[in-house]
């Protein structure tokens, strides 16, 4: 048994409407579950794939075994969502909460998100959930406090390129020679961070605690660093090429031989 979901109820922003279908839909695959036991069919097989609803509220809603393939799920709300053996292949779920949502054997490889859980109701993964190593990495960096760091100590080579890692603890972490080109590490804190040859052209550092980091020899081609905290930081030998600095910000910083090409400095 398949079931294709009405889309058109969440194209035209009737959320009453569609909430009240997919509580039907779960009464319905509940009340006939032996049935479908006896006769071999499959009661869980609803189609969600392309989904495209961003903010979208599904707390504590039943999606187990759904295909939500590519689906579109930007900040939407998924705490509480039983989300076990679904297939999230390709989903964006970028900003979303998924806070003791259950993700038992689903399927998140090729995913695109930045997810964020409470710690006090984490999110249920085990060994059957499908994560690319990536993506896996990130997911345990942005649910990590400041108490629980030292699993990532050691995150040389680490590509993390694109990755949204907005306020994410990496204070003392060996980040040598990494890949963060294009990431967001807006607010994030990187005290005492060694970036060392590390590429962050293009990287968001805006309002970055970058206190004491080693920047010796980094890639910061194009970089925002606005208001972003630099006391101490070394960055001999970094490339600096079109980056806009303040001078307040620059207390004790050691630049020299530095890249300033097109640098401002006001």
């Amino acid at each position: 048994m398949s079931e294709r979901i009405p889309v058109n109820f969440l194209q035209e922003g009737n959320m009453k409407e569609w909430k009240k279908w997919l509580y039907e839909w779960n009464e319905l695959r509940s009340k006939y579950s032996k049935y479908f036991e006896e006769n071999h069919e499959d009661s869980n097989n609803l189609d969600l794939q392309d989904l495209a609803y961003p903010s979208l509220t599904l707390r504590l809603s039943d999606l187990k075994d759904i295909n939500l393939r590519s689906a579109y799920f930007t900040d939407a709300d998924l705490r509480g969502a039983n989300f076990t053996d679904a297939d999230l292949r390709g989903a964006n779920l970028t900003g979303a909460d998924l806070t003791g949502a259950n993700l038992t054997g689903a399927d998140l490889t090729g995913d695109n998100y930045y997810i964020h859980a409470n710690s006090r109701s984490p999110i249920k993964f085990d060994k059957s959930t499908r994560l690319d190593p990536k993506w896996q990495l990130v997911f345990e960096i942005n649910n990590s406090s400041q108490k629980s760091q030292n699993f990532m100590k050691d995150l040389i080579n680490a590509d993390l390129s694109g990755a949204d890692l907005r306020k994410a603890y990496l204070t003392r972490v060996d980040l040598s020679n990494a890949d963060l080109s294009g990431a967001n590490l807006s607010e994030a804190h990187l005290t005492s961070v060694n970036l060392s040859n590390a590429d962050l052209s293009g990287a968001n550092l805006s309002e970055a605690h970058l206190q004491y980091a080693d920047l010796r020899w980094a890639n910061l081609t194009g970089a925002n660093l606005s208001e972003a905290h630099l006391t101490s930081v070394d960055l001999k030998w970094a490339n600096l090429t079109n980056v806009n600095l303040k001078l307040d910000n620059l207390r004790g910083v050691y630049r020299k031989w530095a890249n300033l090409t097109n640098t401002k400095i006001e």
